[in-house]
């Protein structure tokens, strides 16, 4: 059910009957014993019998009798062949907390099965069940870098950096390890802090006493931190010590900071066995405006973790502004509702998709939850997008002149952002243009004098894509053929 690539990079670095236990807890609450890399641990473990533990020797003995033959995954290559029944279900995930359950029983201080029982539970959404497994799993096992790593990020999810960082400060093996170095760099970067092991991780880097594959994140980390500060040089380099050895996580973010310019050079086949870089590859073929085959990765992407809030933020996005295929956004927006059934974005987003399709009931459900959620914590830019899309689902029901109000507030109030980021302005701008032309048979031409102010962001394809409909809707117009929304 969830991705096991951490286990298997751990085993790989380390063959000890520890880590071949973490890797083989790991696959058996997953359902991918089939893994080459289980198998060897399994193996080893029996190999290694006399210094095993009894709950080791059961595992190995378990996974070494099962005989399953390896099933090829179905290639998805076009938009019409997309399946979200891969995505797993609440039933499935209910199911999967079931067996973690028995698993506990059979193996209490276990502290991986702890751990997936977390990510199980946030995949629904209980974050204090999750919260509360998780520090069962910290209580177990507090310095074993794995699980200080599935804490921190079960924080980063819950926007709670502070508690994030904690866990990674409280591990000892901070002082020394590249992966908790890299992870922490990373937390105080969201919590807009300076992190005092950036000068140790550039010793560590320097040493030359790692393997490539081991200081990869770091590398990354760090050069992220240079290319915000503009020290691109320093970036450039940092990102080529990454790429040489990377995995998925270093590997996106060499994608993300070529696609923000940075000269740095990916050699993709030299990658491509890679394990769960969906996230990459949707940005790069983003970055080459390959939108169905960028949705594609990004639904992998979702699979791969689905809690995660970001693959559903961007795969929604490219869904309704690029493949303007609603049914799809929508899918994937309620898949990501399941587990963060408050996020005010992502039912914002949710509400603007079923307007844009004209399912105004759906779309006014959605204006509901969020108004019973109230603006409480709800950040300004996400506020305003709430009244742009009220307006959107006024223009819809042919109220026009709630609709003007209400984009006219939600442009006032992206105004005052505009010098932090312009582009909420111009999106709430150009998407009442875009409903004035629908909706209006006296349409207003100074409106259309606002896209030659547009100074367009490359990295913004929204902008460009809401600005190009905008220019064909007034072709239909000038044509004399009248859309309609």
């Amino acid at each position: 059910m969830y991705n096991i690539e951490e286990y298997i990079e751990d085993w790989s670095e380390n063959k000890t009957l520890i880590h071949a236990g973490d890797l083989m807890s790991a696959a058996i609450s997953n359902s991918q014993i089939d893994n080459p890399c289980v198998v060897e641990a399994a193996l080893y473990t029996k190999e290694h019998s006399e210094n095993a533990t009894t709950a080791q020797l059961l595992l190995a003995n378990n996974l070494t009798k099962t005989n399953k033959k390896y099933k090829e995954e179905k290639i998805v290559t076009k938009l019409d062949d997309i399946s979200f029944d891969c995505i797993a279900t609440p039933n499935d995930i209910y199911q999967q907390i079931n067996k973690l359950r028995n698993q506990i029983k059979s193996f209490p201080y276990n502290p991986i099965l702890y751990v997936e029982m977390a990510r199980a539970y946030i995949s629904i959404g209980l974050e204090e069940k999750a919260k509360y497994m998780m520090n069962i799993a910290l209580h177990l096992s507090s310095d074993n870098r794995f699980i200080t790593r599935a804490a921190a990020r079960l924080y980063i999810h819950l926007n709670d950096f502070d508690q994030s960082h904690y866990i990674l400060k409280k591990n000892q093996a901070l002082k020394f390890d590249p992966w908790l170095i890299a992870s922490e760099i990373s937390v105080n970067l969201l919590r807009n802090r300076s992190s005092s092991n950036i000068k140790r991780g550039l010793e560590i880097i320097k040493s030359q006493n790692y393997h490539p594959f081991s200081i990869t994140e770091l590398s990354s980390s760090i050069g992220t931190i240079e290319f915000i500060h503009g020290a691109n040089k320093k970036s450039r380099d940092l990102f080529n010590i990454s790429l040489q050895s990377p995995n998925d996580n270093s590997l996106a973010q060499a994608e993300w900071a070529l696609t923000h310019k940075l000269p740095i050079y990916i050699d993709r086949e030299k990658f491509i066995n890679i394990k769960c870089d969906y996230e990459a590859k949707a940005l790069f073929s983003l970055q080459n405006l390959k939108y169905e085959e960028a949705l594609i990765y990004t639904i992998d992407w979702i699979r791969d973790m689905q809690f995660t809030r970001r693959p559903i933020v961007l795969g929604s996005h490219i869904a309704y502004t690029h493949l303007k295929n609603y049914k799809i956004a929508a899918k994937i927006l309620e898949i990501g509702l399941t587990s963060n059934p408050t996020d005010s974005l992502l039912l914002n987003n949710l509400a603007y998709t079923y307007a844009l399709d004209n399912d105004i009931n759906n779309a006014e459900r959605c204006i509901e939850s969020l108004d019973r959620l109230g603006e409480i914590n709800v950040l300004p830019s996400t506020q305003l997008c709430i009244t742009a899309t009220k307006g959107l689902i006024a223009f819809r029901k042919k109220d026009i002149e709630k609709g003007r109000g209400l984009y006219q507030k939600a442009i006032d109030a992206a105004y005052l952002l505009a010098k932090e980021s312009p582009t909420y302005y111009w999106k709430a701008v150009l998407n009442y243009i875009r409903e004035e032309l629908l909706s209006t048979s006296k349409f207003n031409e100074e409106l259309l004098n606002e896209l030659d102010k547009i100074k367009e962001n490359p990295y913004d394809t929204e902008i460009k894509a809401l600005k190009n409909d905008i220019i064909e809707l007034n072709k239909q117009r000038l044509s004399g053929f009248r859309p309609h929304n």
